[in-house]
């Protein structure tokens, strides 16, 4: 009940802030000049500078390295949520200059902070981002009330753009505590829709066909870049299993190909850090191996570091998936995949170039690729040096920014529309 009304009070909202803010397609007037990027991406000289604020209460060292890289084309205003910021923003995010970017922090999760803080530090938010006066407002999508009412204040003012991670929420407890209708609606207010690659972007075109919201292609960059102070080698055999253990993660799939691999001889090591209901329901089986560590704990990002690279093989059995920032965090440390041939993974691992490709929830195709990788260091050393360069290129996030940039210059042209139905 309390939902559905919160739902109605939305849609009041949205109509009196439209009322108010935006004209329809007929009545809207030539955009005022503003400001152009060159084909490169750069800001022409004689137009007003770009400004952009990226709001992100979720993945904020993506946001953190996105912004960075974005100070580049213009002025740029991270606000991210103070708890994750620090906990996971410990290395080196690049180098922008000091007055091209402004970071605020706030504690942007109710369960974090208690009602009082929550509301203040959402107005706070708020009145950052209407005095920055941007050009662009860039959402990191976070299906919640709060994130859609800052998409709808902040439409009259500016375009909004929002990057999708997961078109749809992945199988386990994501789709358990999912919200559609408020991630449609956020959807549907935007002016462009930014998914990972290709097989995202074709899954979020068609769940957002209705409103005619444009997507654009872009690229997950790379996330827990090493500093050359934990550079090391791998430790032969062994293979990782990083980050939320939930169901879509493929645990128990990796545990069967192990036990396999174990049959057939070849020895391993598999570790697995990280927390989550899939490793709770599997914590026997787990336990019962010699050849299995658990780390079952949240990390730093020194001691996520840490973790690829001791790994020789990044898993990623997936059973379902979108794009994943443990395959970027494996190629920016250099290591390989052995990754499902399942969602958008098959747009960033190449086989044998920088990992190699298995079937989903089949444990002999996985235990087959991962047989392959670790008994042939020759190979593993090959795959390496190509998750290496897919990390120094594709994944890159000055390349990244750059192709962002060009859409913001691209959408800056258009003329203002009316909000759509979601």
């Amino acid at each position: 009940m309390i939902y559905q009304r919160g739902l109605r009070l939305m849609d009041d909202t949205a109509s009196s802030l439209l009322k108010k803010s935006a004209r329809s397609p007929q009545q809207a007037p030539a955009p005022a000049p503003g400001p152009t990027l060159r084909a490169s991406g750069e800001i022409s000289p004689s137009k007003e500078e770009l400004r952009v604020v990226i709001f992100s209460p979720l993945f904020p060292e993506y946001a953190a390295r996105l912004a960075a890289s974005l100070a580049n084309h213009g002025s740029v205003r991270l606000i991210t949520d103070r708890t994750g910021y620090e906990k996971e923003c410990g290395l080196h995010l690049g180098s922008p200059e000091p007055s091209k970017l402004q970071t605020r922090l706030y504690q942007l999760f109710l369960r974090r902070s208690g009602m009082f803080a929550y509301i203040r530090d959402l107005l706070r938010a708020l009145i950052d981002m209407w005095a920055f006066k941007p050009h662009i407002v860039h959402f990191q999508e976070c299906p919640n009330f709060a994130h859609y009412i800052m998409v709808l204040l902040m439409k009259g003012s500016a375009r909004i753009v929002v990057t999708v991670h997961d078109p749809l929420p992945h199988s386990g407890s994501d789709s358990k505590v999912d919200r559609p209708r408020i991630r449609s609606r956020i959807r549907a207010a935007a002016n462009l829709l930014l998914g990972h690659g290709h097989h995202c972007c074709t899954e979020l075109a068609r769940l957002t066909r209705a409103n005619g919201t444009e997507v654009r292609e872009t690229t997950h960059g790379v996330l827990l870049c090493p500093p050359a102070a934990l550079q090391r080698e791998p430790i032969p055999g062994r293979v990782l299993l990083f980050g939320r253990m939930e169901q879509y993660k493929g645990l128990a799939v990796l545990l069967d190909a192990v036990e396999l691999l174990g049959r057939r001889g070849l020895p391993l090591s598999l570790h697995l850090a990280g927390r989550g209901s899939e490793l709770d329901r599997l914590a026997g089986r787990c336990r019962g191996a010699t050849n299995i560590t658990v780390r079952d704990s949240f990390l730093t990002s020194l001691e996520a570091v840490q973790e690829f690279q001791e790994a020789c093989i990044v898993a990623l059995p997936y059973l379902d998936a979108s794009q994943s920032g443990v395959a970027s965090a494996a190629f920016a440390n250099g290591r390989p995949v052995v990754a499902s041939r399942v969602g958008g993974l098959t747009d960033v691992v190449i086989d044998g170039v920088n990992g190699l490709l298995c079937e989903p929830g089949q444990p002999e195709s996985l235990a087959d690729a991962l047989g392959m990788a670790l008994s042939s260091p020759r190979l593993v050393r090959r795959l390496r040096q190509g998750a290496m360069n897919t990390a120094a290129t594709s994944m890159d996030w000055g390349t990244i920014a750059s192709r962002t940039a060009q859409y913001y210059g691209e959408l800056l042209k258009r003329p203002r529309v009316s909000l759509p139905k979601a």
